[in-house]
């Protein structure tokens, strides 16, 4: 340190760090080196024998050995002693040495980062398309949390639309008669009142064995959007109906959802009856459903040939503002033995394989057009 206070030599950040030993700005020098190599050849794998030398040129080590030479040149024409010379070119050999183990530890650690980031990518590309119906529990857990993040993309995605409407759509009729005074000129521009109620959403879910898993993430993500919506109201069925928005009240979300599919609501152990659930559906629920309600059913529409009652599903459509009906069947099976897809597709606005969070993306968007 004393030997480079009386230097009249122009010493560069990175020589002075590295032999006063300044770990924490040598780091930053590093990363920053790091990200600048990165920013030249995105497509640098880290682990190659060519990246650590181009992160060693970006940090500028190429004139350093030059650098401490003339540093060890000035002290012996300062007189210093061939032992203290010898003490300082081994001092300085092993800086040298310190600072290449410092770039490729820094190398291993990105490349085990990229690693483990690519790995994470495929896993959720994986996840993207496996049918809810073969997840393991620990996919299951992995799913939770990517089924909240797709509930805050449509919140966010809702959050901007409303800001754009903002101040309404323009009122081409009002803005007319507004500049008559003005010749015609449209000085004054006329905008209709924002429609000031939040849409509502009821979602029916068939919580039998072919769909149960289904049913959990779809419950979970209704329940993720209830502070974008009015009101939310759900139901589950197998052959009964029952609603168990109460149930996302008064617990937290994972514990309301095995309730709700646990058999506390409905008998879950009966034979599915599309057609039954809807009639009481509409028995007991219609005059909930109104223009500015979107209603969601999940179910694979196979009736063991019962009544289908598809009537409900065309007065349900008639009242809402879209009936999505969303099918956790392969669409070649739709319509063959006790599936009632066909039918009860006619009343829906949009109808989709759900089987995996891929198609959930889909409906999700649609969601947010809608």
């Amino acid at each position: 340190a004393r030997m480079l206070e009386e230097s009249d030599q122009d010493i560069s950040d990175l020589a002075r760090s590295l032999l006063l030993q300044d770990a924490g700005n040598m780091e930053r020098m590093l990363r920053e080196a790091l990200a600048k190599a990165s920013a030249e050849k995105p497509e640098m794998n880290m682990t190659a024998p060519g990246a650590a030398r181009m992160v060693s040129e970006a940090l500028g080590a190429g004139g350093l050995q030059r650098e401490l030479d003339r540093l060890l040149e000035t002290a012996e024409e300062a007189g210093m002693s061939p032992d203290d010379l010898e003490r300082l070119r081994e001092y300085f050999k092993q800086r040298m040495k310190d600072l290449g183990q410092m770039v490729k530890g820094m190398m291993k650690t990105e490349g085990a980062k990229n690693e483990q980031r690519e790995s994470k990518a495929k896993e959720r590309e994986r996840l993207l398309d496996k049918s809810f119906y073969y997840l393991s529990p620990s996919e299951i857990r992995r799913m939770r949390e990517a089924v909240s993040a797709l509930a805050r993309r449509l919140r966010n995605v809702m959050s901007v639309r409303r800001k754009r409407t903002k101040r309404g759509r323009l009122d081409v009729k009002a803005t007319l008669r507004s500049s008559l005074e003005f010749g015609g000129v449209p000085f004054r521009i006329r905008y209709e009142d924002k429609r000031k109620e939040r849409p509502q959403i009821v979602i029916l879910c068939d919580i039998s064995d072919s769909v149960r898993n289904v049913s959990r993430f779809m419950l979970q993500f209704v329940h993720s959007l209830q502070d974008m919506y009015s009101r939310v109201r759900s139901f589950v069925f197998v052959a009964d109906l029952g609603e168990v928005s109460g149930l996302f009240e008064d617990n937290d979300i994972q514990t309301a959802i095995q309730k709700a599919i646990g058999g506390e609501v409905v008998n879950v152990y009966a034979h599915s009856d599309f057609g039954r659930a809807f009639k009481k559906f509409h028995e007991e629920h219609l005059e909930g459903v109104d223009s500015r309600t979107t209603v969601i059913v999940l179910g694979d529409a196979r009736n063991n040939y019962n009544a289908p009652n598809d009537w409900v599903l065309r007065d349900v459509q008639e009242r809402a503002r879209q009936v999505i009906w969303l099918n956790p069947e392969n669409r070649s099976t739709w319509g063959f033995g006790d599936s009632e897809m066909e039918r009860y597709g006619r009343f829906c606005d949009m109808v989709e394989e759900c089987r995996n969070l891929r198609q959930l993306y889909t409906v999700v968007d649609a969601m947010a057009l809608g």
